[in-house]
């Protein structure tokens, strides 16, 4: 299974310092998509694939995850044996 935490979808927005609540900690950010990853590990055991897709980059100036704050989301969802994808594209409307 693959889940998009990238590209502005609703995980992303979480993540996003520019979007996400401005008292909150990266501790505080990064709850959301661990805690489905760990319901997902829950309801469909060890052997199950779980990957997690997040971008490098957003594409903007000012607001985006640093490079310091993607490493630690990618440790902590390697703590629990989950593939973690990334990508660095731009999609414009």
């Amino acid at each position: 299974m693959e889940y998009m935490g990238s590209e502005g979808y609703f995980i992303n927005q979480f993540l996003s310092p520019r979007t996400a609540n401005p008292d909150h900690n990266l501790d505080d950010r990064l709850s959301l998509p661990l805690s489905i990853v760990c319901g997902i590990r829950e309801a469909c055991g060890e052997d199950f694939i779980i990957i997690y897709r997040i971008s490098l980059t957003d594409l903007i100036e000012e607001g985006q995850m640093s490079w310091n704050e993607i490493v630690e989301l990618a440790h902590r969802m390697d703590e629990d044996g989950n593939v973690f994808g990334v990508q660095c594209w731009y999609w414009m409307a």
